[in-house]
């Protein structure tokens, strides 16, 4: 018998390891350990519309190829103050993060693109989403708010979310729900067929604003909620 109960639970834990396995194994879109990025923008310099692009292949990725896009509009930079966009990694007391700094009264506008999404890339992620049931994005902190939109593409057809973020002095998880979409372009995204995702985001307070992301994943049904759920698109509303 006591061999039995030895066996018993010899089972019991390889099965244990096996969930445990199967739930560290969600699509990770990005956890920012590639990199490092750094794009700068003189605002005592600028004359003009600003368009900073760049590319990272790499490992914990979706797809193995991130594309950042970093905008600021010469009428966006009313005082024309300085902005920075670093993909930093981690370090003994922080995890790795894209962090977006903007001084007052300046408006960048971030881009991350994965695969094919709004006509950028080149290789599609070929993605199946429906099994699982939401984006879950990890926010080191933000200093004022922001307005977070993610895009799934496939081919010509979207289907994008807006999450009206607060600020959030610690570190808080944001769900958005693939139900909660609403139609970009075309008939909306097939989740079974993804193309290529898109997220960015602007800020909310005249005063600068920073803002950090340090995981960008997959959940499924069941998986307990967030500490903020991103309501239907069409009733999207800025949070707090």
């Amino acid at each position: 018998m006591q061999h039995v109960a030895k066996l018993t639970m010899a089972a019991i834990a390889v099965c244990a390891a096996s969930d445990l396995a199967h739930a560290q194994s969600l699509p990770l879109i990005d956890d920012f350990t590639t990199g490092p990025v750094l794009i700068n923008i003189n605002g005592e310099t600028q004359t003009h519309n600003v368009l900073k692009r760049t590319t990272q292949s790499g490992a914990n990725i979706l797809g193995g190829r991130r594309s950042v896009w970093v905008y600021l509009n010469l009428s966006g930079n009313t005082y024309l103050q300085n902005a920075t966009f670093q993909i930093k990694p981690a370090t003994a007391t922080s995890p790795a993060a894209a962090i977006a700094s903007e001084g007052f009264q300046t408006d960048i506008v971030p881009q991350l693109f994965y695969g094919i999404a709004d006509g950028v890339g080149t290789q599609s992620l070929h993605a199946d989403l429906t099994v699982y049931d939401r984006i879950r994005v990890t926010f080191a902190g933000i200093s004022q708010g922001a307005q977070f939109v993610p895009e799934a593409w496939s081919g010509s057809n979207s289907t994008l979310w807006s999450c009206g973020l607060g600020q959030s002095l610690v570190g808080e998880t944001v769900d958005v729900p693939l139900a909660n979409g609403g139609i970009n372009t075309g008939s909306g995204a097939n989740f079974a067929a993804i193309d290529g995702l898109f997220f960015e985001w602007e800020n909310y307070g005249v005063e600068g604003n920073d803002l950090a992301i340090t995981r960008i994943e997959m959940e499924p049904a069941g998986t307990p909620p967030a500490d903020f759920t991103c309501p239907p698109y069409q009733a999207a509303q800025r949070k707090g």
